[in-house]
């Protein structure tokens, strides 16, 4: 039995912009501590800009620890940068499958 990609599913999808029904958890199925209820949580955001280092590198760990994630402000990377980074990823996701496999790393 062949397993249909998520790319796959996500190609069918796109221009239908609707979600699958078999990724969608029901309310008794969805984890509590990740699923949003009311307002939205405020995402950790750490300044590299701040000249206290040691405060810099507790915020990464504490952000890691408590929410997984961190949003990171002045890290000086140019926005043309980012923008660019930004499109090669979606040019790359949107190769089709065989294209993307051949790019593939093995273990």
């Amino acid at each position: 039995m062949e397993v249909e990609r998520v790319q796959d599913i996500a190609l069918k999808q796109k221009n239908a912009n609707t979600i699958p029904e078999d990724f969608i958890r029901s309310k008794h199925e969805q984890p509590g501590i990740t699923t949003v209820h009311g307002a939205v949580p405020e995402i950790p955001v750490i300044d590299l800009d701040d000249p206290d280092e040691g405060k810099i590198n507790r915020s990464i760990i504490n952000a890691s620890q408590d929410w997984g994630m961190f949003q990171v402000a002045n890290h000086g990377i140019p926005g043309e940068v980012i923008s660019k980074f930004q499109e090669v990823g979606r040019k790359f996701f949107e190769l089709p499958q065989e294209e993307k496999e051949a790019s593939a790393k093995s273990i």
